[in-house]
């Protein structure tokens, strides 16, 4: 008990972590960095786990020091808005994970952080579509047009 039970304990905390981290793809731009993950604010867990929420930051660049996430996010905040990232507020990724596995959209809708400050916050019903359509399984079409050893070689011809 002393030493299974934490390491499964451990495991499973950081692998459901990781997946809600990564769960709001949006699969018509799959290879977007702002789109592959999502950004939890004002939450214990960021003040105890290095500013790990600011997730799509770490992303963008992965080499930022964690205290600087939240000011890279105040300062790209238009920009995390245009690309759609996905930001929650007062939720953390495990939060995320168990709202998600029980489907419990509205809540996730009502921490939702609207970014784009060229548009209105949309309707309650507007976010959950999104966040529903954001969490859907992807075609095998989708998977293979930006995960399929083709695509990455072409993104890395593209990026040199």
């Amino acid at each position: 008990m002393t030493l299974v039970l934490p390491v499964v304990l451990m495991r499973f905390g950081m692998m459901s972590g990781n997946w809600a981290q990564h769960s709001f793809v949006d699969a018509t731009r799959a290879d977007c960095d702002y789109v592959q993950s999502l950004t939890c604010i004002d939450n214990h867990y960021n003040a105890i786990a290095f500013n790990d929420g600011y997730h799509t930051s770490h992303h963008l660049h992965p080499r930022r020091h964690w205290a600087d996430h939240p000011a890279n996010l105040v300062t790209h905040a238009r920009e995390y808005g245009k690309q759609g990232t996905i930001v929650f507020r007062g939720i953390d990724f495990h939060e995320t994970w168990w709202l998600l596995m029980t489907k419990n959209y509205d809540r996730l809708a009502k921490c939702y952080v609207h970014m784009d400050l060229d548009t209105p916050r949309p309707a309650q019903h507007e976010i959950v579509a999104l966040l529903k359509d954001r969490t859907r399984r992807m075609s095998d079409q989708e998977i293979a047009k930006y995960y399929s050893p083709e695509a990455r070689a072409t993104r890395l011809a593209k990026a040199s």
